[in-house]
């Protein structure tokens, strides 16, 4: 065989090996991609519940003990018990209404994201009414030897227009 063939067909053998997971896998996969999906609508779901019932330490629990979260307007904060006090200072000026939307959600190996738009209630005590904020955020999730899946960063930020922004 002339070595211009061997070096295609090395070539080819090559590039069918780097293709992205999936794409020519059969059901085995979907069914993976499925059950990281509901696994995070649940993260999701339990992080509404917590925030919108007053739970900081129930919000807190589904980050990994050295989880990240990136808000708006503040540094990183990080480790669980950092993140269980920043969700406590929102709580206390109010938040409430919590609501996620998936846009997407990946995974490889023990590692996925969701990337997704929120909506939320600020209610300060003495406001007649409430500040509605709507946004998006990444989430990038690991799952732990005990099969839960945990967040290890989060950011999020408004798609409000910044104040005097027309």
């Amino acid at each position: 065989m002339p070595k211009s063939r061997v070096f295609h067909l090395a070539a080819l053998v090559f590039i069918a090996a780097c293709e992205q997971p999936g794409t020519n896998e059969g059901p085995a996969t979907e069914v993976d991609v499925a059950e990281v999906r509901a696994a995070i609508a649940q993260v999701d779901r339990q992080w509404e519940q917590a925030a919108n019932s007053g739970n900081a330490a129930g919000v807190a629990a589904l980050y990994a003990d050295d989880g990240r979260l990136l808000a708006p307007n503040s540094d990183i904060v990080q480790g669980r018990e950092n993140i269980q006090q920043t969700l406590q200072g929102l709580i206390d000026i109010g938040l409430k209404n919590v609501r996620f939307t998936t846009v997407d959600v990946g995974v490889s190996g023990d590692l996925a994201y969701e990337v997704g738009r929120y909506s939320l209630d600020i209610q300060p005590r003495d406001a007649p009414q409430a500040i509605n904020d709507q946004g998006k955020y990444v989430i990038v999730a690991r799952k732990g030897a005990d099969g839960a899946w945990k967040i290890v960063a989060d950011i999020f930020n408004t798609s409000q227009p910044a104040p005097g922004a027309q």
